[in-house]
């Protein structure tokens, strides 16, 4: 899964900073087919937390953003043999929580030929968002077993959410996300 956004925001104009958008993720969901070429589906999607570090002239800090993800829709599908090709499309709920922990070195200045200690510290901040985007894809299965498939799809998203402690800052963010994994049958 990658997320196109987060690292760049969090470094701002920091020369010094870099960090990991590209991480595994976790997902889990079900869907029901109610014909052959047509399916709901709801699923949960974990990505490990997206992280950037940075510094400066007497400071550094670290960000990461730990998102969940909930996605409700539709597949509309053809079955080949023991293939099933589908698109996908729908909408996601995501919570996250965007943390900033920056240290401040101690540093001294002169004033008036009088050297002072001006004393740093340490500060966390962040911001917790929610809201509604939308999303697409497409991907195929192989049953390999009777009650076994494995599947491959990517898909595209938008994160968009507003902060939930009413406060100043928002979650516009693009997730591009690659999956793959097996599939188990319930039914028939």
């Amino acid at each position: 899964m990658s997320l196109r956004d987060t690292v760049a925001q969090a470094c701002g104009n920091v020369q010094d900073c870099a960090g990991k958008d590209l991480r595994p993720a976790f997902t889990a969901g079900a869907a029901y087919w109610f014909k052959e070429f047509a399916a709901a589906e709801a699923t949960y999607m974990r990505p490990t937390d997206v992280t950037a570090n940075g510094s400066g002239n007497k400071y550094q800090f670290s960000s990461e953003l730990d998102a969940h993800v909930l996605t409700v829709g539709g597949k509309a599908g053809f079955p080949i043999g023991r293939m099933r090709f589908y698109g996908q499309g729908g909408m996601n709920y995501h919570r996250a929580t965007f943390t900033t922990t920056q240290t401040i070195e101690d540093y001294t200045v002169i004033v008036d030929g009088v050297e002072q200690t001006i004393k740093g510290g340490t500060q966390t901040f962040g911001r917790r968002t929610g809201g509604w985007g939308w999303q697409f894809g497409g991907g195929g299965e192989i049953w390999v077993a009777p009650r076994l498939a494995l599947y491959g799809e990517v898909g595209y998203a938008r994160l968009k959410g507003d902060n939930l402690d009413f406060a100043e800052g928002t979650l516009d963010e693009r997730v591009i996300f690659l999956f793959a994994g097996a599939r188990i049958r319930f039914s028939r």
